[in-house]
């Protein structure tokens, strides 16, 4: 099925009616809706199971069609329809676009509406398709190559309503295991430990979970009903379900066959995004098919094989979802359960896989996935634990939406939690993005360029293999890039690029009055760039849209996310020791903690893992040091002083050849460029070093794991660069040293 869109935009209330936006083959156009159910109506419609019958389910379709396809936007429906080939393959995409403000309206039941004149309901049947749409930037997606990876999951905790997911599992993998490309896995007994673990160990396209859900309507909140260690019932909330998922990117969709999953919270006061489906579409999931009412096994095994049969075969997925449909109703031809699935969507064509043409798949070719630069593992160390900074990403959010285009750039000082931030955000939303490292010498423009462009190519499409010779020599090739990109935005649609690290980048290859990373002045309609930098002047022209937001180290929002960082490390049990040793209250080691940071997550990261180690059980808590660059100099004081001699001859020689190399580098690399001979003593020295090292393993070319090193953060970078004694003699030695080894290479 190839669809076309009929977009509608629903806008925030003008009193009781919202103004709508109409863009559709047949034009575009104007209206107002109103819903048209009271409240009581509403809770009625939500908490009951009447809506599935047949006579009350046309009387809400009814209602809704009236309220939103008024006379104006009627015509342009039927239009639409009218321009439509009459081939079986082609359709209309009825896109329902909702701000994030206003995502109660999305759960009203749209999957219900019905033209009284045509008796026809919109949603039922191939030709027109029904779904939600998050209006929000949407990220890349992954290159997909078969064979498409289903995970089923299912729990059936002591205790609770038992259901016959054997039944359900058995006809998927039967159906699907008859599909080329096709790959299924079932999960029994699914804990939320045990579908974190089986996604490590395989890249799956879809997660299916068959079990029970609920939804609490005191605070808003949805949940999976999962299994503990000793099959119990486990409540896994919505949010935290989105934080499981949302470190695999290879996953498209997620279906939920569980009650009351595309549930959430009506009322203002609670947040929208607390339910279940609502709640992976916000993490940056493309698609989330879940239930809104209870459903028979009977019909959710019907959907769910006709469903997967039809994405396999290359279906978008609300094709896919309304041949799910007709298969529950051509099984009961007296059920309305065929309305009870509800699609959310964030992928702009519905489509999660292509199948296999010619044995090849992929939507980049080979020299442009050459140059994408993979910063999976830095997004995963730097967001390990990660909390907070709500207020920031809300921040964004307003921005993109409230604005045509522009920069939003982030600013702070070192250590305040800018890459971390910006690695969740590429996480949640999976943009391009590019990530300024300087001690692995990623920060010249032309790496910006390669990787950036390849990036949007590929997750866009665009007609660029391979890209001309010139493309990384200006800003010339990204804005063609850019403006294709553009061009193939929906209506109210946004693209976004992640810049991180922008102080790192190198100035010094620039063309006179060029921006750093040769960043374009001006931006197409619907593209942003968000991108993080240093507290100070930024070297940017920029004629349009933009927004500067400044993390204080001291601002009441730092200061409340810090506080949740440190409590998030209370249940530790190295932590629990330490404040029994100490004598020592939660509240009050919480609130030390947070002054003694100055507002730094750097700080913390390295202090905090300390204390859980025991390193500082024998000190008075009082004399931990204050601030970062405090850290710094205790750190240093306590290596100088434990052998003066080995700093001289080992330490130091050694924190000055990873100081000068700006990539990662190895033991024996190590020792050449830091003039100890001695593996053990170069050994030693990284140990004593450890807590502000990254380790990358990778493998040689004759397939063995080798390690190597190189300093975490620019900040202990910048520390160490700046102290005279290293400065003065033992940099200069280590890059005499670095030179004279790489000249004698062969």
């Amino acid at each position: 099925m190839e669809y076309a869109d009929f977009f509608v935009q629903i806008h925030p209330p003008q009193g009781e009616d919202h103004p709508v936006t109409v863009h559709c083959p047949a034009g575009d156009g104007q209206g107002t809706f109103r819903v048209p159910f009271t409240a009581e109506e509403l809770l009625a419609l939500q908490d009951c199971d009447e809506i599935i019958e047949r006579g009350r389910l046309e009387a809400v379709g009814s209602q809704l069609f009236d309220s939103l396809f008024t006379d104006g936007l009627r015509g342009l429906l039927a239009g639409s329809l009218a321009r439509l080939p009459e081939d079986g393959k082609h359709g209309l995409r009825i896109k329902l676009c909702f701000d994030p403000g206003i995502m109660r309206i999305g759960q009203l039941p749209w999957e219900t509406v019905f033209w009284k004149e045509r008796r026809e309901f919109l949603n039922l049947g191939r030709r027109i398709s029904i779904v939600r749409y998050l209006n929000v930037p949407r990220g890349a997606r992954p290159q997909l190559a078969p064979p498409l990876r289903v995970l089923l999951a299912s729990a059936c905790p002591v205790g609770v309503e038992s259901l016959d997911v054997e039944i359900e599992a058995g006809r998927i993998q039967q159906s699907l295991q008859k599909i080329p490309g096709v790959h299924v896995q079932w999960l029994q007994h699914a804990t939320p430990q045990g579908i974190r673990d089986t996604l490590h160990e395989e890249a799956f396209h879809v997660f299916h979970f068959m079990g029970h859900g609920s939804f609490d309507d005191h605070s808003g909140e949805g949940a999976l009903v999962l299994e503990d260690e000793e099959r119990r019932r486990c409540r896994l909330p919505g949010r935290i379900l989105a934080h499981l998922l949302g470190d695999f990117p290879s996953l498209q969709l997620v279906f939920l066959n569980a009650c009351r999953t595309a549930r959430f919270a009506g009322e203002a006061a609670f947040d929208p995004f607390a339910g279940v489906a609502s709640a992976l579409i916000l993490a940056g999931m493309p698609a989330v098919l879940a239930m809104q009412l209870s459903v028979s096994d009977g019909a959710a095994s019907h959907f769910s094989t006709t469903f997967y049969r039809r994405v396999a075969a290359g279906d978008p997925v609300d094709a896919a979802t309304s041949e799910g449909r007709m298969a529950v109703l051509l099984d009961e031809p007296e059920s309305s359960e065929w309305a009870t699935p509800a699609l959310f969507l964030r992928s702009w064509d519905g489509r999660l896989f292509e199948p296999a043409i010619d044995g090849a798949s992929g939507f980049a070719a080979p020299e442009i996935r050459g140059d994408i630069h993979d910063f999976s593992r830095l997004i995963q160390d730097k967001t390990e634990g990660f909390v907070g900074r709500r207020w920031v990403f809300d921040a964004i959010g307003r921005f993109t939406r409230e604005n045509p285009r522009g920069y939003f750039v982030l600013s702070g000082d070192p250590g305040i939690g800018k890459t971390a931030l910006m690695a969740e955000l590429v996480k949640r939303e999976r943009f391009p993005h590019h990530f300024n490292v300087r001690q692995e010498g990623i920060q010249r423009p032309e790496q910006f360029l390669r990787n950036i462009c390849a990036q949007l190519i590929a997750t866009y499409g665009l007609d660029f293999t391979p890209p001309p010779v010139d493309a990384t020599q200006s800003t010339q090739f990204l804005n063609r890039i850019l403006e294709k990109v553009a061009a193939r935005l929906q209506p109210g649609e946004k693209a976004a690029l992640i810049v991180d690290a922008l102080d790192e980048s190198d100035l010094g290859p620039l063309a006179p009055g060029a921006n750093a990373l040769y960043l374009p002045v001006r931006l197409p309609p619907g593209i942003f760039i968000i991108l993080s930098n240093r507290r100070g002047d930024l070297p940017l022209r920029i004629e349009c849209d933009q927004k500067s937001l400044e993390i204080g180290q001291d601002s009441p929002h730092n200061l409340e996310d810090i506080r949740e960082f440190v409590e998030a490390h209370l249940p530790r049990a190295g932590i629990r020791s330490y404040l029994i040793d100490q004598g020592l209250e939660d509240k009050a080691f919480v609130a030390e903690m947070v002054a003694r940071s100055q507002g730094n997550f750097m700080y913390l990261r390295y202090v905090l893992p300390e204390i859980e180690r025991g390193d500082h059980q024998s000190q008075p808590f009082t004399t931990l040091p204050i601030g970062l660059t405090s850290y710094y100099e205790d750190h240093w004081r306590r290596m100088r002083s434990r052998d003066e001699d080995l700093w001289s001859r080992v330490r130091l020689p050694v924190l000055a050849a990873l100081t000068a190399v700006r990539e990662p580098i190895s033991i024996a690399d190590l020792g050449r460029f830091s003039g100890v001979s001695d593996r053990y003593q170069v050994r030693e020295a990284i140990n004593g070093w450890s807590q502000f090292l990254y380790l990358e393993q990778a493998l040689d070319d004759a397939g063995k794991v080798r390690k190597r090193y190189r300093l975490y953060h620019s900040s202990f970078s910048d520390f160490v660069a700046a102290k005279d004694q290293v400065a003065e003699v033992d940099l200069k030695a280590a890059n005499l040293r670095i030179a004279d080894a790489l000249w004698d290479e062969p």
